[in-house]
């Protein structure tokens, strides 16, 4: 069960307070810049194990950013007791959101660019860092007209496919199958970024995988998009109307509380709709599925 509103709010001063208090005499020697669909963050970490960590994971998207869309500040703090935020829990304030899970907490304001503070125990994991990235990517690129979304992307003769679902819908499963014969950017999650002359979407390889272990960096114009769903028979069904904003709003990495980035999201949706075709992939563990693709679409 996650804490009501009025005790999110009551922990919000301890954010602001540690922000003036540590980052003003916060020094690090270990700063990194990655690069994912074109969009530039600088993470500045203040321990040796989370900089080879995270050089580690992000290895393919790794870049200079010498004035990036993304900013994020970590420093640890010795007095963290946020047990009760079992999940992330977001609050919006003064254009700010702040954040709080059991392992960190954040504030991040979208200005002419992404700042973000974190602060961990002095102890913790790099993937409480890789978490705070995802969610400063998700903001930034709903910002810029993209999203961020629960998805496997997968190349198939030059096409992106987005194979959209939430945990054990089968992403996982679909990469493998797909990896002798297709590109797999990630198994878990995708970016989606629109070109701003011709209007296209782009899908891009992340380096937020799940249990394939890597994502790629590379892109390629986004196709279609199917909705998982495990069968006992292979066919697809062609989503039309209001259920094409339902089915991908639910997948989307977001969480945001902003009334201003949340119409912009329901916009890019539109956009998608209004530009891609929507299946329901009815799909068995085997790569029938993309036998059912290729004779319905080509």
């Amino acid at each position: 069960m996650l804490p009501d509103n009025t005790s999110i709010k009551q922990d919000l001063p301890i954010i602001d307070d540690n922000i003036e208090q540590l980052f003003p005499l916060a020094h690090t020697d270990y700063s990194l810049g990655i690069n994912i669909g074109g969009i530039t963050c600088r993470i500045n970490l203040p321990t040796a194990y989370l900089y080879e960590s995270l050089c580690e994971r992000y290895d393919q998207f790794l870049s200079t950013t010498d004035n990036p869309d993304i900013e994020i500040q970590v420093q640890t703090v010795e007095d963290f007791n946020r047990e009760k935020y079992t999940a992330v829990t977001f609050d919006f304030q003064e254009n700010n959101h702040y954040g709080f899970r059991w392992d960190f907490y954040c504030r991040l304001t979208l200005d002419e660019k992404c700042t973000a503070y974190q602060f961990i125990p002095p102890k913790g994991h790099f993937f409480s860092v890789d978490s705070l990235v995802r969610i400063s990517y998700s903001f930034v690129a709903a910002a810029k007209g993209g999203l961020l979304v629960h998805g496997a992307g997968i190349v198939d003769k030059g096409k992106g496919c987005l194979f959209a679902g939430k945990s054990e819908s089968g992403k996982t499963t679909l990469s493998k199958i797909s990896m002798p014969t297709k590109e797999v950017l990630t198994d878990e999650i995708s970016l989606i970024v629109r070109d701003r002359d011709t209007g296209d979407f782009f899908l891009h390889g992340t380096p937020f995988w799940g249990e394939l272990g890597h994502g790629v960096n590379n892109k390629a114009k986004l196709n279609n998009i199917f909705f998982l769903n495990k069968s006992q028979k292979v066919f697809l069904e062609k989503i039309a109307g209001h259920l094409k904003y339902s089915q991908l709003l639910k997948n989307i990495l977001l969480f945001a509380k902003d009334p201003l980035l949340s119409k912009t999201i329901f916009n890019t949706v539109g956009l998608l709709a209004d530009r891609l075709s929507f299946y329901e992939l009815h799909f068995m563990p085997d790569d029938s599925f993309w036998r059912c693709i290729d004779d319905n679409l080509e």
